[in-house]
């Protein structure tokens, strides 16, 4: 992306979202007066180049400030919706086992449609992403939980629409809608 397009995406963004600039300013002037910014979570990142008098470091400093508190919330939320899903696994599914089954049992629960295990398991987790592998029997029910989890955790002020996908592998997932 050449430098001009790049700017003209980020004014357009900035008038589409006009609370945006105020909100980062904001954040750097936090970090500017505490030296460190924060997450939902309530992890900090401290910056030593917030006060810097080299304009390249400052503004790198300030970069980062903003994208640790957009990034590391983010990642707290993540962690804290794996929590909330594995805790309603476990209620919802009493016979869940604590780790997830060994490849042989693994295996039977992606085959078959009687398996006895139940519910589903958090295979990975990237970015804003949780990949479940789930026992088709309970797949609604499962997929309603990740994705009431998913959208209720933070308590926050703004939606966070979680879609899910479904298929028999990674590279074949397909739209779902929970009943």
């Amino acid at each position: 992306v050449k430098e001009a397009e790049a700017k003209d995406f980020m004014e357009g963004f900035m008038s589409a979202y006009p609370g945006i600039r105020g909100w980062l300013n904001d954040v750097v002037e936090r970090a500017r007066e505490s030296g460190f910014v924060e997450t939902l979570g309530g992890r900090r990142r401290y910056f030593s180049g917030l006060k810097s008098e080299d304009v390249g470091e400052r503004g790198q400093a300030e970069r980062q400030a903003v994208n640790t508190k957009v990034q590391g919330t983010a990642a707290d939320i993540a962690k804290m919706a794996m929590i909330c899903v594995d805790q309603r696994i476990r209620n919802e599914f009493a016979e869940v086992p604590l780790v997830m089954p060994e490849q042989p049992i693994r295996r039977k629960l992606r085959s078959s449609r009687e398996s006895t295990i139940r519910g589903g398991f958090l295979i990975l987790q990237l970015h804003d992403e949780l990949l479940y592998e789930v026992n088709r029997a309970d797949l609604n029910r499962v997929a309603k939980i990740i994705k009431e989890s998913m959208e209720a955790v933070g308590h926050l002020d703004v939606p966070l629409p979680v879609r899910i996908k479904v298929g028999p592998a990674w590279g074949d997932l397909a739209e779902y809608q929970v009943d």
